[in-house]
């Protein structure tokens, strides 16, 4: 499994969910349906606790293929709307080397 994990700062929580929840290309099509078409199996939104404007994105793929296309999809995306709804994205491309729920 290959993940792309993103964090960004955001201006306003509320806005950011309504952007990562909507038509992001124009389509017709929801995020999650942009999401499953990229290839991602399942995600994770988180904040800071004690930095709520910190949002962080763990999303989850069978190949590095997948997530590193979504990862360059993305840059282009943030390149529209850094400075806007998001601040300083950053993301990377890594994979599950070691798993253990205790």
């Amino acid at each position: 499994m290959a993940r792309l994990l993103i964090e960004h700062r955001v201006a306003d929580y509320d806005r950011w969910v309504q952007a990562f929840d909507s038509d992001l290309r124009g389509d017709g099509s929801d995020g999650d349906s942009f999401r499953r078409q990229l290839g991602v199996r399942t995600y994770r939104v988180m904040r800071g606790v004690d930095d709520p404007d910190l949002v962080l994105i763990d999303l989850e793929y069978d190949s590095r293929e997948q997530a590193q296309a979504h990862l360059e999809t993305m840059r282009g995306i943030w390149g529209q709307i850094d400075g806007t709804v998001i601040f300083g994205p950053q993301g990377r491309v890594v994979e599950t080397t070691r798993e253990r729920e205790l």
